[in-house]
């Protein structure tokens, strides 16, 4: 779903060693808020929700590659930066109940969030978590 959803020059981020969501924004030089607010995203949608200081790497869009054969969601990435964030269930409500489609919701695995600008999340079914 990501190969479809993001163009090469688009930020990708996910929870570094921890299974979880792929997060796209649109924007090849996202601000530093917008980071953190995806990788935010990206904690909370993964096995780290619980946690506090959860790494989140982020790298462009065209760093991102699926090895032949590998599992569904199963990615390998370089040329990363990571972030630090701790899930916070409340700004992921605020986000979705101000700006994520309705529509979109009845996929069950992708969410689109619209802030300043769009944001992809798709959670991982493997982790048997669905979206808000």
């Amino acid at each position: 779903m990501t190969f479809k959803v993001a163009a090469k020059s688009d930020t990708w981020l996910h929870t570094k060693d921890i299974p979880g969501s792929h997060v796209i924004i649109h924007n090849n030089d996202p601000d530093e808020a917008t980071i953190l607010e995806a990788a935010t995203i990206a904690a909370y949608f993964s096995k780290a929700r619980e946690s506090s200081s959860v790494p989140v790497d982020y790298t462009e869009a065209r760093q991102v590659k699926k090895p032949n054969g590998s599992k569904p969601g199963f990615v390998i990435y370089f040329e990363q930066k990571t972030v630090f964030v701790t899930p916070d269930e409340e700004l992921v409500i605020k986000l979705k109940n101000s700006v994520w489609p309705k529509s979109l919701l009845l996929f069950g695995f992708s969410i689109v969030v619209r802030s300043k600008r769009i944001i992809y999340t798709i959670a991982s079914e493997a982790l048997g978590m669905a979206p808000l």
